[in-house]
């Protein structure tokens, strides 16, 4: 609907006279002036609704792109191995160091785990006496 360059009121169009006149202040304007506008206004939003509508097509062409990278790799290299299968190999591999490490560890905090230990023969204690005072 085009609107009053003037006062942005509804125009009506005098098909005989060929112009369009504003019901408000009665400004007659040339029809190829107005429809002239409509039609860039419109070709405006077109090209924002194209812009748009092209950046949703190339982001979905992009992880589409993405995943065919993924499913290729996985078919040359295999699936990738889970958290544990890292470990049990690293340790398999290195089970001298692992094992050192471990080892100069406890040393270091021998006092904790003395601690950490009399604490759980505690709680498992207390878990059996409670057990054998409900029964």
């Amino acid at each position: 609907m085009a609107s009053c360059p003037k006062c942005s009121y509804s125009l009506v169009l005098l098909e005989h006279r060929g112009k369009y006149k504003c019901a408000l202040c009665s400004r007659l304007f040339p029809q190829k002036e107005i429809d002239d506008k409509e039609f860039r206004e419109w070709n405006k939003r077109q090209r924002v609704l194209d812009i748009e509508f092209s950046n949703k097509k190339t982001e979905e062409e992009l992880v589409q792109i993405s995943e065919l990278k993924i499913q290729i790799k996985y078919l040359f290299n295999g699936l990738p191995k889970s958290t544990k299968e890292y470990q049990k190999e690293y340790f398999r591999k290195n089970k001298e160091k692992v094992l050192q490490r471990i080892y100069s560890y406890r040393e270091k905090n021998k006092e904790k785990h003395k601690l950490n230990n009399r604490l759980a023969r505690w709680r498992n204690k207390q878990k059996e006496l409670a057990i054998e005072n409900f029964v």
